[in-house]
Parts: C-alpha cells; structure tokens; sequence
C-alpha cells in the first residue's frame, strides 16, 4: 500500500515536471517565433522606408509625375549620382529601364546632350519609365502601409 501511495506521489511529481518543462518550452518557443517575425517586418518595413526614401519619391519628385520628363532626372548630376548610389534599390524592371537610359546622351559641361537616334529612344521608353515608376511607387507606398 504504502509503495503505490510513492508510486502514486511520484507520477504526480513527474508530471508536474513535465508539464512545467513544456509550459516553459512552449512560451520559450513562442517568444522565439514572434520575436523573428516581428524583426522580419521591422527590417522589411526599413527596406521599404529605405526605397521610397533614398529612390522612388526622389525619382518621381524630379520627374515631376506623370506627365514630367525623364531629361529632368536624367540631366541631373544630383539625381544620377543618387541612382548610382541606390541602384540596388530598384525593381529589376526599373534597373533594366535605366540601364536603357542611361547609354542615351552625352554628358557636356550643360548637362546631357542627345542625338536623334537618342532622343528618339528618350521618347519611346519615357511612358514605359512612367508606368514603371509609378507601380513601383504605389507598390512600396502600399507596403509600408501595411508593414
């Protein structure tokens, strides 16, 4: 009798254990779990801030919107300097673009110059640019709403 009240208080003991070690490991792992996704949208919603900030807003600031002209962001040693910097940045749509853009023109002591052929070019690629802006813009700017 007196072997299965000790049987008895040490199953009860054991499972105390048990379930105190799986409580701890439970909150442990939960903790663990949400403490890395809220890093993953913290560091998603920095790219995102980083993007709009240093490349997109700039770039269609300097545009002037949809109906501005790429030799305002083109003609802008400030502007190229800063798509250099933040080439990274870009969508792979709006690299392809730019590197498009900018084998047009010459660089002269007045900013770009463009021959025909060029400023023909200029122009075929100008609402592709817009489109491709401006998508990516609403884009990051819905993104960092949600993130």
């Amino acid at each position: 009798m007196q072997q299965l009240q000790q049987l008895a208080v040490w199953s009860a003991v054991i499972g105390a254990i048990i379930a105190a070690i799986t409580t701890f490991l439970m909150y442990f792992l939960r903790d663990i779990i949400l403490e890395g996704r809220r890093q993953k949208r913290r560091r998603k919603r920095e790219l995102v801030e980083a993007k709009l900030r240093e490349i997109y807003s700039p770039l269609w600031v300097r545009l002037g919107g949809t109906e501005g002209a790429l030799t305002n962001i083109l003609g802008d040693r400030e502007m190229r300097t800063r798509i250099g910097a933040n080439f990274h940045l870009l969508s792979p749509e709006m690299k392809t673009l730019f590197e498009k853009l900018l084998l047009l023109g010459r660089v002269t002591d007045n900013g770009l110059a463009y021959n025909v052929t060029d400023g023909e070019k200029l122009i075929k690629l100008q609402p592709e640019f817009v489109r491709a802006l401006r998508n990516d813009l609403l884009k990051l700017q819905k993104e960092f709403e949600r993130a």
